[in-house]
């Protein structure tokens, strides 16, 4: 959440480049594969894995950009990141600016489960809605 108050305050930045992949999946798609492996517990192996995430490979820049949309903020710049350093600390940063890709295929495969929100857009959309509906507090 410290994320969309930042965006709402038109305070938003890009860390580093913004080309690194960061996997991204809504709440409720979590929840709900977490619910489908319960539901499958007898059948999984014990210390069996998934990766639950959505469809859409999600850039860092692509990703504050939509969320600077929805907030109807400015356009978020980059940032240098030894500020950053200094103001939220190396290892906020270091995950900030890592780059990895990943599949939810398992996940599909194996719990029958995917995700309702396929993309970043879908789920950054569903969550700016909820919080203004007040279900959610950012």
């Amino acid at each position: 959440m410290m994320m969309f108050r930042m965006a709402k305050k038109g305070r938003s930045a890009i860390i580093g480049d913004g080309s690194n992949c960061i996997p991204r999946v809504h709440v409720d798609d979590c929840a709900a594969a977490y619910a489908a492996a319960l539901e499958r517990l007898d059948d999984l192996a014990t210390g069996e894995r998934f990766i639950v995430a959505d469809d859409v490979t999600c850039t860092q820049q692509q990703f504050a950009e939509r969320l600077a949309e929805l907030c109807d903020a400015p356009r978020p710049k980059p940032a240098p990141i030894f500020i950053l350093k200094l103001v939220l600390g190396k290892l906020l940063i270091e995950t900030a600016t890592m780059s990895c890709r990943v599949t939810n295929a398992k996940a599909r495969r194996v719990l029958a489960w995917s995700p309702r929100y396929p993309g970043f857009r879908e789920g950054l959309q569903a969550t700016i809605d909820a919080i203004d509906r007040g279900e959610v507090t950012p």
